[in-house]
């Protein structure tokens, strides 16, 4: 049997192995920095904090982690609320008639247009996470290949 040959089948065995548990602890450490920044977005700190009344848009929030078709590993925050980008970009709304009416803090009003000012709640979280996220991620690595 040729030595050499079953050195390097070993060695590619080996070199698999290490890739797979890379590839799997990039994978924890994104999931644990997205976690990190859904349990941040939900609280919706800073100055143009979003109102919660109900608590739709804070429990729609969430994260995913997957593959690229290039098999890149990608995080993914956002939200399944309608109402979730006026918040986050701002914007105007305009009625669908002639005018909208909507209760305000000083009683009911009408109007044709609305400018909604900006309140983003995602943008901040993983501004706030980036630093942290490739620590988390090479932290999981490093776990993993032990």
């Amino acid at each position: 049997m040729n030595t050499s040959f079953g050195m390097a089948a070993f060695s590619l065995l080996m070199l698999k192995s290490v890739a797979n548990k890379f590839g799997k602890g990039t994978e924890k450490g994104v999931k644990v920095a997205m976690d990190r920044m859904e349990s941040d977005a939900k609280t919706f700190s800073g100055a143009n904090q979003v109102q919660v009344k109900s608590g739709y848009l804070k429990n729609s929030i969430k994260t995913r982690v997957t593959k690229s078709p290039t098999g890149n590993i990608v995080g993914v925050i956002g939200s399944s609320a309608i109402y979730a980008a006026i918040h986050e970009f701002g914007g105007l709304v305009q009625a669908g008639g002639s005018y909208m009416t909507f209760k305000g803090d000083f009683g009911w009003r009408k109007a044709s247009s609305v400018l909604i000012p900006k309140r983003p709640f995602l943008k901040p979280a993983v501004e706030r996470n980036r630093k942290s996220m490739k620590s988390n991620i090479i932290k999981s690595i490093n776990t993993e290949i032990r």
